[in-house]
């Protein structure tokens, strides 16, 4: 298994952002919507339904309503923002960012169409784009707020450290209570290794705001960096009693799961984290080497299929999928498939890889199927009838399919914290 760091931390300011211009309410701890507008067009007609839709976490259907309502009118971006958002959420990623990426460049200085880009690209690890959108809305709105704390965040993430605190203390300077900005300087501190005033930064966001169950998150994320993670999953939960649907909460829990090798508990959690909102290149592939600990060897190749499909970068994939068709599946022909893409796929793989015995095996074994059974003459090994090795199997030494497999690294031994903001709530 691909060794990586799984736990997700979360800010908090990307996530109040999530789906403002959808007006389902913020994407945070209650379920309180705005009133629906009154359609006044056909257009804004299909808007209405699309945000019905959404209300209700019917994906697919508000996508279809969303592209009804711009085809019908062009002008109507929040309807373009609002299908990349459902899209976003049904697990669509690249297709959400192509149109998050038209409706920015319609209105480059449209706060929200930079943010749910920005957002987007940072689920997708491209940091160094989410810092770029946001130039325009910065120089057309210096002083906005969410602005400020949502770029504070990608600099952050791109490990601009001094510039983040003071993007985010430009946030204080203007109000001395925002939460988001004193809870950004805090993962900033996390992320430069003092954690300390991680966590007094922290503990100072949530009495400013004692709702916001990303703190809880974070400050579960400092115990876990100290490795206490049961109090680091006592935090994670708390988070939950105030956010039962918080993606980034379960998704931690997850890894803290996967580390315990309690694949159960692991699978559950990331499904949950996904479903919630948490897709990402992490996320996925961690369900996969959950679902592999489980044993369910064909449900774990899709979940890997799924990961690689989002994340093509990551070539490890394919080696973990080799190894469960062998392994768990017995499928010789989808593990040579995966074995030889991963040989193809790495340019400066080591002479004395395993993948290269591990191809060799399988193509011998093919070989030998292929050639048939290989018939003794009677005078030659054949036991005699009523010879003591009647009813005895003959002893040719290893089998040919028993090809010894390469142990796969325990995913559990090395899943750490995620130290990337994959989503925001």
């Amino acid at each position: 298994m691909k060794k990586s760091n799984i736990i997700v931390r979360q800010s908090g300011q990307l996530a109040s952002l999530f789906l403002a211009l959808m007006l389902w309410g913020c994407a945070g701890t209650q379920n309180k919507f705005e009133p629906l507008p009154e359609a006044k067009t056909p257009a804004e007609g299909k808007f209405v339904e699309g945000l019905k839709a959404g209300r209700e976490a019917n994906w697919p259907l508000a996508a279809k309503y969303f592209a009804k309502s711009y085809a019908l009118d062009a002008g109507l971006i929040s309807a373009k923002v609002n299908h990349a958002i459902s899209l976003e959420r049904h697990g669509e990623m690249k297709e959400a960012a192509a149109l998050f990426e038209a409706a920015a460049k319609a209105q480059p200085e449209n706060i929200a169409s930079a943010l749910n880009l920005a957002r987007v690209y940072v689920a997708l690890g491209r940091v160094g784009d989410a810092s770029k959108v946001l130039h325009p809305v910065l120089k057309a709105h210096p002083d906005d707020i969410d602005v400020l704390n949502t770029y504070a965040v990608i600099l952050r993430l791109d490990k601009k450290f001094i510039e983040a605190i003071n993007t985010a203390r430009k946030v204080l300077m203007k109000d001395q209570t925002n939460a988001e900005a004193t809870k950004s300087i805090g993962l900033t501190y996390a992320d430069m290794g003092k954690l300390t005033l991680a966590e007094t930064f922290l503990r100072n966001a949530l009495k400013l705001n004692e709702k916001d169950a990303s703190i809880f998150v974070n400050l579960g994320l400092m115990q876990a960096r100290r490795g206490n993670e049961q109090r680091a999953l006592f935090e994670f939960e708390q988070g939950l009693k105030l956010a039962p649907d918080n993606a980034v909460a379960h998704a931690n829990i997850g890894a803290i799961a996967l580390r315990w090798r309690d694949y159960g508990r692991a699978a559950a959690s990331y499904d949950k984290a996904i479903k919630s909102g948490v897709l990402t290149c992490d996320t996925s592939s961690a369900l996969g080497y959950a679902l592999e600990g489980m044993q369910k060897g064909k449900d774990a190749l899709a979940q890997f299929g799924r990961a690689y499909a989002l994340c093509p970068a990551e070539k490890e994939l394919l080696f973990a999928m080799g190894n469960i068709c062998m392994a768990q599946l017995r499928d010789n022909k989808c593990a040579l498939e995966n074995f030889e893409a991963y040989q193809k796929s790495k340019q400066n793989l080591a002479k004395d890889h395993h993948v290269h015995g591990l191809i060799d095996a399988i193509r011998a074994m093919q070989a030998e199927e292929e050639a048939g059974p290989v018939e003794l003459p009677q005078d030659e090994g054949a036991p005699q009838e009523g010879g003591e090795n009647e009813g005895q199997a003959l002893d040719a030494g290893p089998s040919e399919g028993n090809v010894e497999t390469v142990k796969p690294d325990d995913a559990a031994s090395s899943i750490l914290l995620l130290n990337t903001e994959t989503r925001w709530s």
